[in-house]
Order: C-alpha cells, then structure tokens, then sequence
C-alpha cells in the first residue's frame, strides 16, 4: 500500500469516527471521540486547529500548549463553513466569574 493510499484509509477512518460521535454519541462519550479522532490526525502528522478563550487577568496564567489546564477546559468542536474542522478551547477563571458574567472577561 503507498503512503498516499494510507493516508486516505486514515482520514476514512478518522471520518467516520467523527461521523459516529456526532449521529449516535452526546456528551462526554461523543468528546472522548473526538479527541481520539484529534490524537489520530496529530500522530499521523496532522494538525487541528484549537481556538482558545482565556479569561482576562485570571490568578494564575492557563496553559494553552495543548495539554491540559488545571482550570478544566471545556472543549466543543466547530465546523467550518467550508466543512473544516476546529476546535474552540474554552478556559475557566479561578475566581468563578463566568458565573456571574454574560459574555465579558474573556480574551481570543
């Protein structure tokens, strides 16, 4: 099989996945998809695009390296109107404005 040709059988499949997370998975088993779907792409050489929103002069700084921040993101996958495909990473404040906020302290 060329390199071409798995390329393909990869990107099949890493469709599919994604296609099954969003018909028949809600929740935290369709983002567990997902983010399988992401690692495939990243360990095929592939990358995705992440979107993070940080809260403005948070006390501490988040980490938007790809890994984990201690805040506990919350991640929701959006879709291009050219049917790419995202991410949008959004943090949480230590001090817990986001409850009491509609919209406001938040940086892109």
């Amino acid at each position: 099989m060329s390199d071409t040709e798995k390329d393909a059988t990869i990107e099949r499949v890493i469709e599919s996945m994604e296609s099954y997370a969003g018909q028949f998975l809600e929740g935290d088993a369709a983002d567990f998809l997902y983010r399988q779907a992401d690692e495939l792409r990243m360990a095929v050489g592939q990358t995705i695009p992440v979107q993070h929103v940080v809260p403005v002069n948070d006390l501490f700084d988040h980490d938007t390296s790809g890994e984990a921040c201690l805040c506990g993101t919350e991640t929701d996958r959006v879709e291009g109107e050219d049917g790419s495909m995202g991410f949008v990473a959004i943090h949480r404040s230590l001090d817990g404005r986001e409850a009491n906020e509609s919209g406001g302290g938040y940086a892109k």
